[in-house]
């Protein structure tokens, strides 16, 4: 009996044990968030249980903590609002998805943050997702990118902000498939906002397609480039105020399509087409770009329909020596007001006092398409090409094709106030 009254006490004093235990014991989550305080220091926190599961100086240290947690099962990181200083970038890894409070929950770049580099960074891995955080460069560190994902697959970037980056905004390379880049908007950054390269064939298949939509580029080296990238679609996208082109389709890109967007003051041509073929181009309205409105460089089949092409060879009403463009609601990027602007002395009385007076005879010597070096099989109809009488002057031709091209086919486009011709096709078939 007494034999059987210590077992039971055993029994009750381990369940008690085991009770204070599971009460104090870590419970894995898939789901964590991060948030700093005031003194500096930066706390995982399980979003299972509320309890901190680190605490730390660095916040590098504190994700790459959070991410370790989850990198064998995946899950979620939720970095709440505040400033989060950057030292190095962040690897990621299956099925992670990076959530902030939108533009308040800001990652802005250390001084020490490595040249060349990227703040997010995924190799080989699937389903990756960043969502609704701001990465912000106020720094000189040189060739640093937002988002890089490499041989990535079936993943996205959406209402991410980016600013002041010194190479890329986001890029997406090296065989990714099936990803895709929504309701971005990508400020001050050094070369292409978005990069789509060398998407042809990889480990998923043949020629998938990724996607860019929504997003918004401005006071930008360039909008948005592919290289070698072949099944692209570009909807609905706003490009303003970039110095080079809006958008560069190139060396060996193919079956892409770019559809509703809008380009606005371009110090360049608004749409480069090189060593690429299967373009369409669509319901777009490109306007007031400092060349031609498209160029088709060695280009072989595609279509140029339902789009506005207007100010071509325009002027722009920025100083384009110290383009700047910022957001405070004081400073405007533009020598005068626009609504005082006099189109017809611009360049003669130089009323921004830093125009050369060799801008003038820029009137009238560029396109609002051009068709070069043995292009062909180009259809271009139902468009609209035209300069304002007040924008500039006029355009040099409405449609220009050289004698090396063959086989394009203009039809049906309605273009007025050009200086030589509305078509001139030099091209064969």
């Amino acid at each position: 009996m007494k034999s059987n009254l210590t077992i039971v006490k055993t029994f009750l004093m381990f369940t008690v044990l085991l009770f204070f235990y599971a009460c104090n014991a870590e419970i894995p989550s898939m789901s964590y968030s991060i948030y700093g305080d005031q003194k500096g220091s930066y706390y995982v926190e399980n979003n299972l249980t509320h309890k901190h599961v680190k605490k730390s100086g660095s916040f590098n240290e504190a994700i790459d903590h959070a991410i370790d947690l989850i990198k064998n099962s995946g899950g979620s990181i939720r970095i709440l609002s505040g400033k989060y200083e950057v030292t190095s970038p962040i690897h990621l890894y299956n099925s992670i998805l990076i959530e902030g409070d939108g533009k308040s929950t800001s990652l802005y770049l250390s001084d020490n943050f490595p040249e060349g580099k990227s703040v997010f960074y995924a190799d080989s891995v699937n389903d990756i997702s960043i969502y609704k955080l701001s990465i912000i460069q106020d720094n000189d560190i040189q060739e640093v990118s937002g988002i890089i994902y490499n041989h990535c697959g079936t993943s996205i970037i959406s209402d991410v902000f980016m600013l002041g980056l010194t190479n890329h905004g986001a890029w997406i390379r090296n065989a990714s498939f099936l990803s895709r880049i929504d309701g971005c908007t990508f400020g001050k950054i050094k070369n292409s906002a978005v990069f789509l390269e060398h998407l042809r064939q990889g480990r998923a298949g043949d020629f998938l397609p990724n996607y860019v939509s929504n997003c918004i580029v401005y006071s930008s080296g360039m909008g948005i480039e592919l290289h070698r990238a072949t099944v692209a679609d570009i909807v609905n996208c706003k490009i303003y105020q970039t110095k080079n082109y809006a958008f560069f389709i190139r060396d060996g890109s193919g079956s892409v399509l770019i559809s509703g967007c809008r380009t606005f003051q371009i110090q360049d041509a608004a749409v480069k087409i090189m060593n690429a073929a299967e373009i369409n181009i669509s319901s777009n309205i490109f306007c007031w770009h400092e060349k031609e409105g498209i160029i088709f460089d060695k280009v072989i089949w595609g279509t140029v329909t339902g789009n506005e092409i207007i100010d071509n060879g325009s002027f722009n009403p920025v100083d384009s020596s110290n383009f700047d463009f910022n957001l405070d609601g004081n400073n405007r990027p533009y020598g005068i007001p626009i609504g005082s602007f006099d189109f017809d002395l611009y360049g003669k009385n130089q009323p921004h006092g830093n125009i050369p007076l060799e801008e003038v005879e820029r009137k009238g010597n560029y396109s609002g398409i051009k068709i070069q070096n043995r292009t062909r099989n180009i259809t271009v109809s139902s468009n609209a090409i035209f300069n304002f009488r007040q924008g500039g002057g006029p355009m040099k031709n409405g449609i220009e094709e050289d004698k090396t091209c063959s086989s394009n086919i203009m039809i049906g486009n309605n273009i007025h106030y050009y200086r030589d011709n509305d078509i001139i096709s030099e091209g064969m078939n």
